[in-house]
């Protein structure tokens, strides 16, 4: 019997794949892994200058409307704590976005203390502004 489940998963990859393809899935889920130079997960913590937001860092979450192509924004939150939205802005209004390293939409979400305001690690990485304006190209403004 263990020769014939032995000649059967040689000639088929099937079971094989079957164990692999879980375990990377969960491996990509728990580091939180990307690659390079992609955007932020929807529901990643994400800050952002905006000229219309005055100066300085605006915290807010990264969000994608529900249409295709995909079309993305970045919420932000009264500081309030209300959790009541104040701004949404699209891609083109913003000038630099930076993505939280741990609150980054995959590993975990940001809790709402965080965005009304609360004190979060410095631990944020630069998002490329070219990959944010070529995914949104074909969007409504």
């Amino acid at each position: 019997m263990s020769g014939r489940f032995a000649n059967s998963m040689m000639r088929s990859p099937k079971p094989l794949v079957v164990l692999i393809l879980p375990l990377v899935w969960i491996l990509s889920a728990v580091t939180g892994a990307a690659e390079p130079g992609a955007l932020p997960a929807v529901g990643a913590l994400v800050r952002v200058e905006a000229p219309r937001l005055g100066a300085g860092w605006q915290v807010g979450m990264f969000s994608r409307l529900r249409v295709e192509p995909p079309c993305y924004r970045v919420v932000i939150y009264a500081r309030d704590g209300s959790n009541r939205v104040t701004h949404t802005l699209g891609m083109q209004e913003l000038e630099r976005v930076q993505a939280h390293l741990v609150y980054n939409g995959r590993k975990k979400a940001a809790p709402s203390r965080v965005l009304a305001g609360g004190r979060v690690s410095e631990e944020w990485a630069e998002v490329s502004m070219d990959a944010l304006r070529a995914s949104v190209a074909q969007c409504p403004s």
